[in-house]
């Protein structure tokens, strides 16, 4: 039997079932939605990209004798070396401040001077908010971010740092008010997610193909002594689970890449060529999986014990 044959003979009977075809196929588009999601904040961190605009623009930055303003970028270490700052003095945010979230800062070079005049500044002590940073490193003077920013007049702190002092640091910020690195959800999280999701669409494909192969059994067994081929069976109803499946990651896919673009303001063109792909290959595996024992069932089905139990 052709394989086009097989396809129209399992989408008819998908679309005999709309309701348990959403249901079966919801939890595999999640699963594949966090899937893609993972695979685009990993792509994200792993580009080379500039020193993203801060999302806290211009906060109030002391010491006990003087104040300015200033613009807070959160960043990290990668960050800041992909955009090209280097520390004329001191040193710049390490890995450690990040994982850490130590309350350590880098100072621009025209702030510096404004805040502690010929003084170094190392190892001083400056407030933002309600936290108090120290002083670590301070810029090179022609240290220049992007046309937007300018790095002589910045404070440069840990994401990590930012995140765990938010409400110090401006009172009644929204989520989104750090960089865009701070607002992709965490990658153990999408990957906790993705697996969960992808574990309960499964099983409820199964069951639901399990049921379809209960309620088709006089037809199998009907088409089994006119001569259908159990392999033919098997086949029929294997390639039905990865369509339900299929069709549930591309649904799933449509979202994460709308979100995708929503949060980043535009998609990554490796996230389509590979990520796309590969999430739809991983919803096609899962419809495989779980269609595999409905399916050897129904290849199993006896004709005249099925024809004759009614």
């Amino acid at each position: 039997m052709r394989l086009r044959t097989l396809a129209w003979r399992g989408m008819r009977s998908i679309i005999a079932r709309p309701g348990r075809t959403l249901l079966a196929a919801f939890g595999i588009g999640l699963g594949v939605a966090a899937a893609l999601q993972l695979l685009g904040a990993i792509s994200a961190d792993a580009e080379p990209r500039p020193l993203p605009p801060a999302r806290i623009h211009r906060l109030m930055v002391s010491t006990d004798e003087r104040e300015s303003l200033a613009v807070v970028w959160p960043t990290t270490p990668g960050d800041a070396q992909r955009a090209g700052l280097r520390a004329g003095e001191g040193r710049m945010l390490e890995d450690l401040d990040l994982l850490d979230a130590r309350r350590v800062a880098v100072l621009g070079a025209g702030l510096r001077a404004e805040l502690f005049g010929f003084g170094s500044g190392l190892r001083e002590t400056i407030q933002i908010g309600a936290t108090r940073f120290t002083v670590i490193g301070v810029l090179e003077p022609s240290a220049v971010a992007s046309d937007e920013l300018d790095a002589n007049r910045a404070v440069l702190l840990s994401e990590g740092a930012v995140a765990a002092h938010l409400a110090q640091l401006l009172p009644g910020a929204p989520s989104d008010s750090v960089g865009p690195g701070m607002a992709r959800a965490a990658p153990s999280l999408l990957a906790a997610v993705a697996a969960i999701a992808l574990l309960l669409g499964g099983s409820a494909l199964a069951s639901a193909m399990l049921a379809t192969v209960i309620e088709r059994g006089r037809e199998i067994a009907l088409r089994l002594v006119v001569g259908t081929t159990r392999r033919e069976v098997f086949a029929e109803l294997l390639l039905e689970s990865v369509l339900v499946s299929t069709l549930g990651g591309l649904a799933g896919i449509v979202v994460a890449l709308g979100l995708e673009a929503g949060v980043f303001a535009s998609v990554s063109g490796n996230l389509v060529v590979f990520g796309v792909p590969l999430t739809l290959a991983l919803a096609a595996f899962v419809g495989a999986v779980a269609g595999a024992l409905p399916a050897l069932r129904a290849a199993a089905t006896d004709p005249v014990r099925t024809l004759c139990s009614d």
